[in-house]
């Protein structure tokens, strides 16, 4: 170890024992020196009262939290380790977009009692002043800004409610942040969006468009591994019976792939699209709205909707040299299995059949971070305050896998939706399969079909 390497460990051994935590991971130590070589003489900008109470603001939160906060900031900053602590997190967050998040960083309880989560709810804010520069600097409207800066407010209601009613911002999810100050991530309404390339995502289907009748149709990608119902294979499982392979590809004149049903999963059943017909609508080049959902209720069909018409508007505006044809998610939220959790008219049903769902990611546990907190998941233990995590703890307790699941929406089609469009263009297409069709074997009987 050379005498710089010990200089860093010795300094934050020293802040260990300061801020009364047994360890710090190893991943605190990542730029750390280079933090202390600019570490202001001054009072911290970011942990002014002026700071903070703006911040709030601008995110929309409630000013009843400003005396609790700006108390825990004067603290930090008078405290060496903490402010020392803080400003590290602070450049770490900010300006050094690809070192690790904030998982295992100190809980600080020792330190700072039921204002633990307080430090990283302070972290957290510190991001609006750079938000607001970037937005202001391509010219954002006001609206947009503040919209963007409320998922601080979404993630402090999750520290309330996972936490007993303790403000704060948990460690896990702090790094999402640097997506608004790198990634040009916005929010429209209900739902935020960034744009990306679809094979960087799950590019799990490819969707074709009929040339005449204007229908859209996805086809399973090219060799996924797909359960009897049609769902992706978690890898790190068991292999149940039943197990199979989608095949995608051209064969001179037609296109030859497993057909997606917008009802969730992937089905035995080949479609067979003239190349003439049926162009391309969706493939791993293409970019795509990349949708994430913000915690919080409200989640109607209409605000839904309208979120996502108000952000494909946003970005032809803001970003026109960048062409979008779809938007695309893989959420817990748009998990088929919720159709027949929820009651028919609950908001999440209402939603997801607006949509074109397709298997998303198989983990079994996908998705249970956002409905029932940070603690390790057991469903014996687990809190059953909402309907959604009832039905959910309800599904589980049969023994039933559970996964997410994949979304799109061609931008095209955005003005036709709100009356289920997706389901009634597969009813038209496939009149034996009105309603649900039926997983693992041909809707109609037969091995395939050529679609007009």
């Amino acid at each position: 170890m050379d005498s710089t390497s010990g200089d860093i460990k010795s300094g934050l051994t020293t802040i260990v024992a300061a801020v009364k935590e047994p360890v710090f991971h190893v991943s605190v130590e990542l730029q750390w020196e280079e933090s202390m070589r600019c570490l202001p003489q001054s009072p911290l900008d970011f942990l002014a009262p002026r700071a903070v109470h703006d911040a709030l603001d601008w995110c929309g939160i409630d000013f009843a939290w400003e005396p609790r906060l700006l108390r825990v900031a004067q603290h930090v900053d008078g405290h060496p380790a903490l402010r020392r602590l803080a400003w590290h997190g602070y450049r770490r967050l900010c300006f050094c977009p690809d070192s690790p998040g904030f998982e295992n960083w100190p809980e600080l309880k020792g330190a700072l009692g039921d204002d633990f989560g307080v430090f990283y709810l302070l972290l957290a804010l510190a991001t609006v002043p750079l938000i607001r520069e970037i937005h202001q600097k391509m010219g954002i409207p006001e609206e947009i800004t503040r919209d963007t800066c409320s998922q601080i407010n979404s993630c402090l209601g999750n520290h309330l409610r996972f936490m007993q009613g303790q403000p704060g911002f948990l460690r896990k999810p702090l790094y999402w942040l640097r997506h608004y100050l790198q990634s040009g991530l916005f929010r429209t309404g209900r739902m935020e969006y960034m744009l990306r390339k679809y094979e960087t995502l799950d590019n799990r289907v490819r969707v074709y468009r009929h040339q005449h009748t204007r229908r859209a149709l996805a086809l399973a990608n090219d060799g996924l591994q797909l359960t009897s119902d049609g769902y992706l294979h978690w890898e790190e499982s068991e292999s149940p019976a039943g197990l199979w392979t989608s095949r995608l590809e051209t064969n001179g004149n037609e296109i030859v792939g497993h057909l997606a049903s917008p009802w969730g999963f992937v089905m035995r059943q080949e479609a067979r699209l003239p190349t003439d017909e049926w162009k391309c609508e969706l493939s791993g080049d293409d970019y795509v709205m990349d949708m994430h959902i913000p915690a919080g209720g409200g989640m109607t069909r209409e605000r839904f909707l309208d979120s996502m018409r108000r952000g494909a508007q946003f970005f032809h505006e803001f970003f026109p040299k960048t062409p979008f044809t779809a938007i695309r998610c893989d959420s817990w939220i748009f998990a088929p299995q919720l159709e027949g959790m929820l009651p028919s008219d609950a908001h999440l049903v209402e939603c997801l059949r607006e949509v074109y769902l397709y298997p998303g990611h198989p983990h079994p546990e996908s998705g249970l971070f956002f409905l029932f907190g940070p603690d390790k998941f057991d469903h014996k233990t687990a809190p059953r305050d909402t309907s959604v995590q009832r039905a959910m703890l309800n599904y589980l307790a049969t023994g039933r896998r559970w996964s997410s699941g994949g979304m799109f929406v061609l931008v095209e089609d955005l003005p036709e939706l709100g009356d289920q469009f997706y389901r009634r263009q597969w009813g038209e297409w496939m009149p034996v399969t009105r309603g649900a069709p039926t997983r693992g074997r041909s809707a109609n009987g037969s091995r395939g079909l050529i679609g007009r």
